[in-house]
């Protein structure tokens, strides 16, 4: 188990606890910082926000008083209330000095809830009116009751600690005795009589969290709308977090054989692993069954009734303490919390420890205590996968409350490792396992003191891009064929495996066995070098398994870790868990969109907030809403949809399931109804993040009614993101520093990350493991990513060949598809299956929790090279042949920096009207990596060509501007040569390739010159190495900017396929769709019999998944081709002929109008 949860699991609180009046005065451990330190580093952070609650009345009287008093008075407001008349206790003051921190405290604020303890969801206050004879004013305020005040200063604390977790300084602005807020002040007479009518006493109601800028314009940056108290649920345990918990629960009640005695559970695990959630649902599980429970814990003795204060020299108190509750419990001196379920089990009783307990000697005085009094302990460890995780939670928890479910919120970094976030890396090696070591062991003795024989090194102390690039985890085979000893030390000399696609930095690769006393391992690298050695080959060679894993240096300990940190991230959700549906929501209007142009540091910052909070796909829905203008010449939705990836730079495969368009302004009351209308088609949605450009929305959200709310049983949270002339000023301070070019390109993301290399790994993962099933023998070498060499390459859609024996006969590949198909279904990680109508060929992804969720296409091909899908053979040999080349032409971390920045370039500008015989985005990354092996090949000079060190200092950037110089020097010939045969055939007949060299040589042109004017094209870039990481990002950002002219030179007629929201539809849905559609349009067009893709026929159609999942691009010569595709499509549906995808409803949309079923059109909307 390894599910991050809140640490502090219980409210109660012991007689003997501390119970401060403010934060002041509380012991905290060596090294933590003081109020004064968090006080300072608040006030010189870039940006300050305040944290502040929004209360409702229970009725409008309070409303009523201040209105009355301000309109009678001409009294003036104060600070402490809203537009509204609502009242305003500012909770927190926070120090941001980066977007990080400030996407964390986002993600912190919109998971609060509402206190669930009934005493306090609702603050009882009254008002008081005063004069001030200093200033001769009568001042109205309102204060609190006591018990009001400490609700208010938990909720605070609470808080706090969550953003202290989560690296956000904060401070709270509570004062430490009375709460008094100053509603308004008059400068009047007033008697005694007047003064009553301006007293009001009532509760108020916990309503909204807003955060905003401290300033006078206090430009309000987040409002959260605080969930309200749900309903009962007939079942409780069917909303359990972790349904299996259930039945060892019963195991435990029913395997107590004197249930005079109760039943002991001790749990264990590090700070944040999830114990505190455990041990809350073990109580709901006790109390439908009728069952007692006493939970014992020294973090009670530090709750107090404003928070948990902890004082670390109280300690030993609070576990002693505990230990006697807990005995008192056994003997059954201590009273129980009794069980409320159907089944009343009034004699049986459950004692819960929840502490730390990482250590035996920690709990073992609580089961010795149990054992002597004849009750039956049961102790549950929650174990973490990896030792990232386990000091992420570490770091999370250090005497502070994270945020619930700490592994289903987005990472702020997508490289632990390279990043250093837990520990520097001392070398990537490939380690063997228990059993390869055993059997190594058995075949060669030992003759030193000192054991190693655990690992083959591959890069000592490796670089940011390698740490990168190697998948931990993943298996290759090690041969040993020589061991090498003295008297000194002992070596094996290995071969390894030709599949493996790192380099090995080591001279020689080895294996040190052992070593004399005193003597370093890395001795073996000149034993292997050394002549006067005892050599002994072995015949044959030793055959091992080893995984890739990381040697890392943590707390001062060396670490080893052969997991990926993301692996194991597709169990945290559950496809037997109960659903807990998030919507996300981008609201943007279609002036910010068409009108901003904003520098290229902000389009940076309004990337990282939505792609950190746009989640995982399978977790939840996204959603496009977008405010059209009034304006008769609006752009069609299509348009809108390309100027929105650029502006927001949003990642290739992110995209969203469906689109709302709103032609009239729209308050939040009925922006909120129309997306509750929606929600009444999905699942059930508990959480909504909005993230809007529009003011008026955060405005009007102030105004809305509790009662009338229809999604008021859902948290939602509403973010601003600045726009150009119409944002929010105050975060602008916070975009990214372009401080390095690596960081310009991860920021940007173009370069090869850890996150995305996972999850193509998975992916890949999935399917071998499907087909060993199948098939009955581990085959990992079975499946292989056929659209590029670049492992961790992002793409919407990754291509898989999985390679089947060469007897395979095609109606046996059928059957193997729906085999692999159901297999894959039944995986706990895969979250979708889709057919295609290519035979062979089916689309599925993975349920993680990155944002990052590509659509894998599998292609089933035969060993043999005479396959029916010679495309799928042409791609897989010249993936093996780009890989053997990559290896021998330079560093392969500077070959994927400078692939990954052309591709990106290419995909920018070449447009989607390309001929292709394969898909088109595969081809692009083929192209773009064969273009540069052509470059590097024409360097003279292996000192000449770009090298890892170049990564690292960022002057791989210059590689790219002279790559893009040599590629505008080709001519015809020169791109036939550079691109080569193989990429020739996967572009089509003789007219597709002409179209390709025309596009390319403008794209490269083009380039050139925007080189040419931002100095980047000097002889020797002598000019572009004066420019700071700043002006290349704006460079680079020119050269990716998508041409809005079509590139193939063609101008088609554009269209769009709208599928109903009837229907079950996604991304790979619409891939499949596509498939179909291409498939209907070679029934319908003229083709050349001498080329069936690519005909000399003036005609053409051509699809594409849209950013929205419910819409299919189409592109083609005329209307008629694509009436005739629409008609032809309607027939083999309607004759079901067809066993693939179907449409089902849908819509043609134009440019301007729409063409079809006006019925359907509404369903739409």
């Amino acid at each position: 188990m390894a599910w991050g949860k809140n640490r502090r699991g219980s409210s109660a609180s012991a007689s003997s606890a501390p119970r401060p009046s403010s934060s002041g005065g509380r012991r905290r451990p060596p090294g933590e910082p003081t109020e004064q330190d968090i006080a300072r580093s608040i006030q010189q952070s870039a940006v300050r926000v305040r944290v502040t609650l929004q209360l409702a009345a229970d009725s409008p009287s309070l409303r009523d008083v201040l209105a009355a008093f301000e309109r009678d008075l001409e009294a003036r407001r104060g600070p402490a209330v809203s537009r509204s008349l609502d009242v305003r206790v500012a909770l927190l003051e926070c120090g941001l000095s980066s977007w990080q921190q400030l996407v964390e405290l986002q993600r912190v604020v919109a998971a609060l809830k509402r206190p669930s303890q009934p005493q306090h969801q609702q603050l009882a206050a009254k008002t008081t009116l005063r004069h001030d004879a200093k200033y001769d004013e009568w001042r109205l305020a309102l204060g609190f009751a006591r018990e009001s005040e400490d609700a208010l200063w938990a909720f605070a604390s609470s808080l706090m600690l969550r953003l202290k977790s989560g690296g956000v300084p904060a401070r709270v602005l509570l004062p430490p005795h009375r709460l008094t807020l100053l509603l308004a002040s008059a400068f009047v007479e007033m008697g005694e009589r007047e003064v009553g009518e301006y007293r009001w006493e009532g509760r108020q109601t916990w309503r909204q969290v807003v955060v905003e800028g401290v300033g006078e314009q206090r430009e309000e940056i987040q409002r959260v709308l605080l969930r309200g108290n749900s309903a009962s649920v007939e079942d409780p345990l069917a909303g359990l977090r972790y349904p299996e918990l259930v039945p060892v629960v019963d195991d435990m009640l029913n395997g107590n054989k004197d249930a005079r005695k109760p039943v002991v559970v001790i749990l264990r695990g590090i700070p944040g692993s999830g114990k505190s959630t455990l041990g809350r649902e073990i109580a709901v599980i006790c109390r439908e069954r009728g069952v007692a429970l006493t939970a014992c814990s020294a973090d009670f003795f530090f709750e107090t009734p404003r928070g948990y204060v902890f004082d670390v020299k109280k300690l030993g108190a609070a576990h002693s303490k505990c230990k006697g509750d807990f005995t008192r419990a056994v003997r059954g001196d201590m009273p129980r919390s009794q069980g409320g379920g159907k089944q009343r089990r009034p004699h049986q009783h459950v004692v819960l420890v929840d502490n730390t307990s990482t250590q035996r000697w920690e709990y073992e005085p609580y089961e010795e205590i149990a054992r002597s009094s004849g009750c039956r302990v049961h102790i549950m460890e929650m174990k973490c996968p990896d030792v990232l995780i386990a000091y992420r939670m570490g770091q999370r928890n250090s005497h502070g409350v994270p945020p619930d479910k700490v592994f289903e919120l987005a990472r702020l970094t997508a490289n632990p490792l390279s990043d250093g976030e837990v520990g520097g890396v001392t070398y990537i090696g490939l380690f063997l396992d228990e059993d390869a070591q055993q059997k190594m062991l058995a075949e060669i003795p030992l003759v030193h003191p000192n054991k190693q024989a655990d690992h083959v090194t591959l890069f000592y102390r490796p670089n940011k891009q390698y740490t990168r690039d190697a998948e931990l985890g993943t298996s290759f085979t090690v041969r040993g064929v020589e061991v090498v000893q003295d008297e000194r030390g002992q070596t094996l000399r290995v071969e390894l495996d030709e599949q493996l696609p790192l380099q090995v930095r080591n001279k020689i690769p080895h294996i040190t066995m052992s070593v004399k006393d005193g003597v370093s391992a890395s001795y073996s690298n000149e034993l292997l070098d050394s002549k006067v050695v005892t050599r002994t080959t072995i015949d044959p060679p030793i055959e091992l398994t080893a995984r890739v894993g990381a040697a890392l240096f943590v707390q001062n300990q060396r670490v080893i870790t052969t997991s990926s940190p993301f692996a194991g991230e597709e169990n945290v959700s559950s496809k037997t868990s109960p659903i807990c549906s998030r919507l996300f929501i981008l609201y943007v209007n279609e002036s910010d969109i068409m009108d901003c142009a904003a520098e290229d540091t902000a389009k940076l910052l309004w990337r990282a907030q939505v792609h950190h909070h746009l989640g995982s796909q399978s977790n939840g829905r996204r959603m496009l809403c977008v405010q059209r203008t009034q304006a008769s010449a609006s752009p069609s939705l299509t348009v809108l949809l390309k100027r929105l990836q650029d502006q927001f730079l949003l990642d290739p495969s992110s995209h969203f399931d469906d689109v709302m368009e709103i032609h009239h302004p729209c308050s939040f009351p009925e922006f909120e109804c129309a997306i509750s209308k929606y929600l009444a088609r999905c699942d059930t949605i508990n959480q909504v993040k909005v993230v809007t450009t529009q003011e008026e929305l955060m405005q009007t959200t102030e105004e809305a009614s509790e009662t009338q709310r229809p999604l008021q049983n859902a948290e939602l949270s509403i973010i601003r993101v600045g726009l150009q002339g119409n944002g929010v000023q105050t975060i602008a301070l916070l975009a990214p520093a372009c401080s390095t070019i690596s960081s310009v390109l991860d920021l940007m993301g173009v370069s090869i990350d850890e996150e995305s290399r996972s999850v193509n790994f998975g992916g890949m993962r999935a399917l071998a493991d499907a087909w060993s099933h199948i098939f009955g023998a581990d085959d990992q070498q079975a499946v292989r990513r056929i659209d590029t060499t670049l492992s961790g390459l992002r793409s919407s859609v990754v291509e898989l060949c999985l390679t089947v024996p060469s007897e395979t006969a095609l109606i046996e590949v059928a059957e193997l598809e729906a085999k692999l198909s159901s297999a894959l279904e039944r995986k706990q990680s895969v979250h979708c299956v889709v057919g295609s109508c290519v035979p062979g060929q089916f689309y599925f992804n993975l349920r993680n929790l990155s944002s990052y969720t590509p659509v894998f296409c599998v292609r089933i091909a035969s060993r043999q090279n005479d396959s029916d899908d010679t495309n799928t053979a042409a791609q897989l040999q010249l993936c093996e042949q780009h890989l053997r080349t990559s290896r021998e032409v330079c560093d392969i971390e500077a070959y994927s920096v400078l692939t990954a920045l052309l591709r990106a370039i290419l995909l920018g500008r070449c447009g989607d009207l390309l001929p292709s015989s394969c898909r088109l985005s595969s081809l692009i990354n083929l192209v773009a990596e064969g273009l540069v092996l052509s470059y590097l090949g024409s360097i003279c000079g292996a000192d000449s060509r770009p090298t890892a060190e170049d990564v690292t200092s960022g002057r791989i950037i210059f590689a790219l501007y002279g790559l893009l110089i040599y590629l505008s020097t080709l001519c015809s010939e020169g791109w036939t040569a550079a691109l080569g045969d193989s990429i020739l055939a996967l572009q089509g007949n003789e007219k597709a390739q002409k179209t390709w060299r025309n596009v390319l040589a403008n794209v490269v042109q083009d380039c050139k010159s925007v080189l040419v004017s931002n100095r980047c094209a000097e002889e020797g870039l002598q000019e572009a190495s004066l420019l700071d990481p700043h002006d290349h990002l704006r460079v680079f950002m020119l050269l990716m900017k998508p041409d809005i002219n079509e590139a193939s030179g063609v101008t088609p007629v554009r269209r769009s396929i709208e599928v109903s929201s009837r229907s079950t539809w996604s991304q790979l849905h619409s891939l499949a769709g596509c498939d179909k559609l291409r498939h209907v349009a070679a029934m319908v067009l003229p083709q050349d019999d001498d080329d069936d893709c690519n005909g000399d026929s003036t005609e053409f159609f051509f699809c594409a998944p849209s950013l929205v999942a419910r819409r299919v691009d189409v592109a083609a010569s005329s209307l008629a081709v694509v009436h005739r595709v629409i008609e032809k499509l309607h027939a083999l549906e309607d004759a079901g002929s067809d066993g693939a995808l179907c449409f089902g409803e849908f819509v043609l949309r134009s440019e301007t109008d729409v063409v079809g079923d006006e019925e359907g059109l509404a369903d739409l909307n």
